[in-house]
């Protein structure tokens, strides 16, 4: 028994002029997720695949504003998600939501 829980990026549906790459192995994630959540599942093993969303970090804290307020402008309810509601989040995705695998979890309020 075990919980495999990958982080992906919007990316993965949403790619970027000059973000090839970057966006096709944050696309191979979801294949690579649920394949192993059909392979493993048997064995008790689920495997999901969490997007955490743009977030207000040390890594984007160096982003010009006008990148911070064009993501900003593009989530429908007009707020980032922090690290902790996204940790707080895979670990309810560990300990309560003990029937889900394979599965993709958008977290934030952008719709590609």
């Amino acid at each position: 028994r075990g919980v495999i829980v990958n982080t992906a990026s919007v990316a993965a549906f949403d790619g970027q002029i000059g973000q090839a790459a970057y966006a096709a192995s944050k696309s191979a994630l979801e294949g690579l997720v649920k394949s192993l959540a059909r392979e493993w599942g048997k064995e008790g093993i689920r495997v999901n695949l969490v997007l955490p969303g743009f977030m207000l970090t040390e890594m984007t804290a160096g982003l010009r504003e006008s990148v911070k307020e064009s993501a900003l402008s593009r989530h429908v309810l007009g707020r980032f998600n922090t690290p902790e509601q996204a940790a707080a989040f895979i670990l309810f995705l560990q300990e309560v939501l003990t029937a889900a695998s394979g599965q993709v979890f958008d977290l934030d309020s952008r719709i590609a």
